[in-house]
């Protein structure tokens, strides 16, 4: 995955890493969550031009040793942890979004300074 690429193709790389990681776990009900919710947020990562998120490729590789490896604790640890930074980021990425367009987004009001 290149920083440089264009967000489109960001977020289809971002789409089937999640499915992918959705089907492997054999629940179709986790499987509808995680494709609904990455959908969500890679909707977010494109509206508002969202830079990638530093060490995503990584965190991605952790993962997928940890479910390789049959460590639902460590892969449940670093998911978890990867989706309160991504939070995070989202979070600032958002505001400098609206700060640079000079508005309040009405998707997601509740980030303020």
């Amino acid at each position: 995955l290149r920083i440089d690429c264009p967000v489109s193709e960001r977020i289809a790389n971002g789409l089937d890493f999640y499915r992918l990681l959705a089907e492997a776990t054999g629940n179709q009900v986790l499987q509808v969550i995680i494709v609904a919710l990455s959908t969500i947020v890679l909707q977010l990562t494109e509206r508002h031009n969202a830079r990638p998120l530093p060490g995503l490729v990584a965190t991605r590789r952790r993962l997928v040793a940890h479910v390789a490896s049959g460590d639902g604790v460590a892969a449940a640890r670093e998911i978890t942890e990867h989706l309160r930074r991504l939070h995070t980021h989202l979070e600032r990425e958002i505001r400098r979004h609206n700060a640079e367009r000079g508005g309040v987004d009405l998707v997601f009001p509740a980030v303020a300074d």
